[in-house]
């Protein structure tokens, strides 16, 4: 019976017959059932990972590839995405810096001296490709399935036949894509940086050399730029033979991103540039250029002008004057023709694309070409001045002509000469200080420190106080004078009018009645004013007979007095004093009668001669003024 139960079979279906202790092979079944359930909930939580950044904006662009299970993305495959993500945004930003590039050299191309800023522009397209070559082989390296390597054969093939047409011509040919002909590898990255740096350098020299703009933003841009270059080159050279190691090829992608904002900053400003700076640097340009040839336009009329005048004197060769002439006309000719030319080969040289630029070349160049037509075109017309003057003396004309011709010539010269100096001082000025400060500045400056010195100082001021109180001593004397000489007129006018008062008296007490005064109803004396009427004038007269009665008015007055005004002109005296004398009485006399004599319907009052004390008697007046005298 035991062995019959040890010969049948047991049932795989039943529990009851599993042993006790495990075995081997059953062991090894439940650790793969653990790793596999490890490698779930690993999954699980990558699932839950991604779906995350799905929900906070981040798509990937590409299908994902699936390994073991197909349902469940890798960490490895978001680790690819992401590398090629950062890789590919670095390459559009050096690409769309190399746009930049190619745009700005064909706007230069309208510039003069704009060789140099076309030519560093094109190695930096070159740069750019090598850099970008590099970063694209380590990016291989590290996500081989999301970026492809580019092969060489691809590169240097399809555009070596164009670089080898490219090598005649002085000016590297504008391609879209810069050729890559050196076989470059990891172990390149520090020395292609530190090129890199170079050529950017290269590039901002040239772009400052061109005076007529300057911008900051792209000198700050390119500045910041090349500083980091040389910093990452000095520390990839500690890296040396270690460029495979992934940890290494890690940072270098690192450095894309950061390098990629320096390219961003430089083509915005690089953008800002081509629409701003190149139209100001050819309006600048174009504006020096039009004033030459306006120098040249005035130079060729004068010239026109000079021969035509020497039609006149050309063959006049004897005498000294008529030689004279001739030397100054044919000077004259041989200047206006020097700036005609001048201006010309100023124009063309500043138009020209390959030209150095002003500070590379030398200096009796610039002068030659910047300053020579206008002072040529200006003592041109000095010595046409100066024949002309001579030959109005050689040719016989008036004195008036002669005359007219030489003062005109010489304010003309004078004017030109001041003018002139003047702008050669703005020159001198704007050199020296760099346009800190203008010409009345520095003039004034000058004056102080000329009047500060001792001696000048003293020849200054002294004189000027002299000056001052000599004025002042002069005007007190002359004061004096004219008080002096015031008071003596006073004095002798008073003089006068008393000698003529005195021979006036005399005169009156010399004259006799010639007809007999009527009786008076009056019982007073009569005056001797009254005594004294009658037509007595004098054979010197001849001014209307004197007046024998004149007014005679009394005036009441509040404490019951009266005042007679009586005013008798006897004969005016002979000599012209007297006569002075009289009028001046005889206004004052008339001021005098108008007071006394109201106009009439204005406070009228009574006004009477002799005056009643009611009874019927008349009365004398009281305090009667008789022959009043000034």
């Amino acid at each position: 019976m035991g062995r019959g139960m040890g010969d049948n079979p047991t049932d795989t279906n039943d529990l009851t017959a599993i042993p006790g202790g495990p075995t081997a092979p059953e062991q090894q079944g439940s650790r793969g059932h653990k790793r596999k359930q490890t490698l779930l909930s690993l999954l699980d939580a990558l699932a839950e990972l991604s779906k995350d950044e799905e929900l906070d904006g981040f798509v990937p662009n590409q299908q994902p590839s699936f390994e073991d299970d197909r349902d469940v993305p890798t960490v490895d495959e978001h680790l690819q995405k992401v590398g090629a993500e950062a890789f590919n945004k670095f390459q559009r930003r050096v690409m769309n810096l190399d746009k930049e590039l190619r745009n700005f050299a064909n706007a230069a191309r309208q510039l003069g001296s704009s060789v140099g800023i076309l030519s560093s522009s094109y190695h930096l397209r070159g740069r750019l490709a090598q850099i970008l070559y590099l970063f694209r082989e380590n990016a291989a390296d590290l996500f081989p399935r999301k970026i492809s390597r580019q092969s060489r054969e691809s590169i240097t093939t399809s555009n070596l036949s164009q670089f080898r047409k490219g090598k005649r011509h002085r000016v590297p040919p504008h391609v879209h894509n810069p050729i890559v002909m050196e076989k470059l590898e990891p172990e390149d990255f520090p020395e292609q940086l530190q090129m890199f740096a170079q050529d950017v350098t290269t590039f901002l020299d040239c772009l400052n050399e061109f005076p007529e703009f300057t911008d900051e933003a792209v000198n700050a841009a390119i500045l910041a730029l090349e500083g980091d270059l040389k910093y990452w080159a000095s520390c990839l050279k500690a890296y040396e033979g270690q460029f495979k190691y992934p940890a290494v090829q890690r940072y270098l992608h690192d450095l894309s991103s950061e390098m990629g904002e320096h390219i961003d900053s430089i083509s915005s400003s690089l953008s800002v540039f081509i629409e701003i700076g190149v139209p100001t640097i050819r309006f600048a340009q174009k504006h020096a250029s039009q004033n030459l040839l306006n120098l040249s336009t005035v130079a060729t009329f004068f010239s026109a002008v000079t021969a035509t005048t020497m039609q006149f004197s050309f063959d006049m060769t004897e005498g000294t004057l008529a030689n004279a002439v001739n030397s100054f006309w044919f000077t004259s000719l041989v200047f206006s023709i020097a700036a005609a030319v001048n201006s010309l080969l100023g124009v063309t040289w500043k138009q020209a694309m390959y030209r150095s630029p002003g500070h590379r070349v030398p200096w009796w160049v610039l002068i030659w070409i910047k300053r020579s037509p206008l002072a040529f075109l200006v003592l041109s017309v000095a010595t046409f001045s100066m024949g002309l003057v001579l030959f109005a003396y050689s040719s016989g004309q008036h004195k008036v002509t002669c005359t007219l011709t030489t003062v005109f010539s010489a304010c003309s010269i004078v004017g030109l000469a001041a003018v002139s100096t003047w702008f050669a001082s703005e020159r001198w000025t704007f050199s020296r200080h760099n346009g800190t400060k203008w010409l009345a500045d520095v003039l004034s400056e000058t004056k102080v420190k000329v009047k500060s010195t001792r001696g000048v100082k003293w020849l200054i001021y002294e004189p000027r106080a002299w000056a001052w109180a000599c004025s002042g001593w002069t005007r007190r004397h002359f004061r004096k004078l004219s008080d002096a000489v015031s008071e003596l007129s006073a004095r002798t006018i008073s003089r006068l009018n008393s000698d003529s008062d005195e021979k006036l008296g005399e005169a009156e007490r010399g004259v006799t009645p010639v007809s007999p005064i009527p009786a008076c109803t009056s019982p007073e004396p009569m005056s001797p004013a009254m005594r004294r009427g009658g037509s007595d004038t004098g054979p010197l007269l001849p001014i209307a007979e004197v007046r024998t009665n004149t007014a005679t008015s009394v005036v009441g007055e509040e404490d019951g007095t009266a005042s007679v005004m009586s005013d008798n002109l006897g004969p005016l005296p002979g000599p012209g004093r007297g006569r002075f004398a009289n009028a001046v009485r005889a206004v004052i006399k008339m001021r005098a009668a108008s007071t006394a004599f109201p106009v009439e319907g204005r406070n009228p009052r009574r006004q009477r001669t002799i005056s009643s004390d009611g009874n019927g008697r008349d009365t004398e007046p009281v305090g009667v003024l008789k022959n009043s005298r000034v």
